[in-house]
């Protein structure tokens, strides 16, 4: 995603996250959170300014 990409209300984007942490929590299916966390991702990228999102996964490490 390029530092001009869609952004989103942080109160949205807090209640979408909020959304996908419970259904995550409440699932055996590993492929499901997986796909759950990085819908979460997406939407932290999408609502922080560039000069605040990591370089990459790996920083998170």
């Amino acid at each position: 995603m390029g530092d001009n990409g869609p952004t989103l209300d942080p109160t949205e984007a807090l209640a979408d996250i909020q959304t996908l942490v419970s259904v995550a929590l409440r699932s055996d299916d590993m492929t499901a959170v997986q796909r759950d966390l990085e819908m979460i991702l997406t939407i932290v990228e999408m609502v922080l300014p560039p000069k605040k999102r990591f370089q990459s996964r790996n920083d998170l490490c």
